[in-house]
């Protein structure tokens, strides 16, 4: 038989302190544990346990942009219609140099207008020069002026029917040169041609118109002394020819022979 011995306050005492111990160590092992599994997830951000600034960029939100309206279109400007000429004028074709644009420069204080077709030429003005003495209808005539201003538009008209050939332009020396045929139909005798600058200014050339026509006449380019000379010499050599049948009419039989015979 075992006899078991009462416990004592001190036995007691002992026995706290060892379990106490035991729960220390055990909260010891699990915090240790604890602490090992959550070093390695604290090591792996790279920070060794020093601390760091984050810094988060401001970003400024760009400006909307302005929409801007387009710039009201401008109409064109209406355009002018030509000034209607007077008196029916004919106008001609074929002419070279002819209408440019208006609003070249002109005379000091000229306000450049294109004038009316006139029904008859000026009393006065410049002279201008043409370059033959006679033409027929077909060929060309040049007819040159001196005197506009510089770009100056010059208007053409032949009389005596008034028929527009056309608009020139003076060069820079103001010269004007118009080179045109005359036209099928154009009466022969005078007729006078005439320039007449936006600025006002007339210049005046008579231009000479034979019959026919340039492609069946011949010889129209012969000059008017030829036709005298040569009219001379055939009635010279007429005269001559009948003076010497007289002489042979009247001189005797034997002399008329002998002067056959030589």
């Amino acid at each position: 038989m075992t006899l078991i011995s009462p416990q004592t306050p001190r036995s007691r005492a002992s026995r706290s302190r060892v379990l106490a111990c035991i729960v220390a160590v055990c909260l010891a092992i699990a915090t240790g544990a604890a602490l090992a599994v959550a070093a390695p997830a604290h090591a792996d951000d790279g920070t060794d346990g020093t601390d760091f600034t984050v810094t988060i960029p401001r970003t400024t939100p760009s400006p909307t942009p302005t929409r801007t309206p387009p710039p009201a279109s401008t109409p064109p400007p209406a355009s002018t219609p030509p000034p209607a000429s007077t008196g029916g004028a004919k106008t001609s074709t074929g002419g070279s140099n002819t209408t440019t644009p208006a609003g070249t420069s002109a005379a000091p204080g000229c306000t450049p207008a294109e004038p009316a077709v006139p029904l008859s030429p000026a009393a006065t003005g410049e002279k201008a020069s043409v370059d033959r003495q006679l033409y027929l209808p077909g060929q060309q005539v040049t007819a040159t002026v001196t005197g506009f201003g510089a770009g100056e538009q010059v208007q053409l008209v032949l009389f005596s029917d008034p028929t527009l050939i056309g608009t020139f332009t003076a060069d820079a020396g103001g010269q004007v040169q118009a080179v045109f045929p005359v036209a099928d139909g154009t009466l022969a005798g005078t007729h006078v041609l005439q320039f007449t600058g936006w600025c006002k200014r007339i210049a005046l050339a008579t231009v000479l118109v034979g019959g026919g026509t340039a492609a069946t006449s011949v010889g129209q380019g012969i000059p008017p002394w030829l036709w005298w000379v040569g009219g001379a010499l055939a009635l010279g050599g007429a005269l001559l020819g009948g003076w010497r049948l007289v002489r042979a009419m009247r001189a005797p039989a034997g002399t008329a022979a002998a002067a056959s015979a030589s």
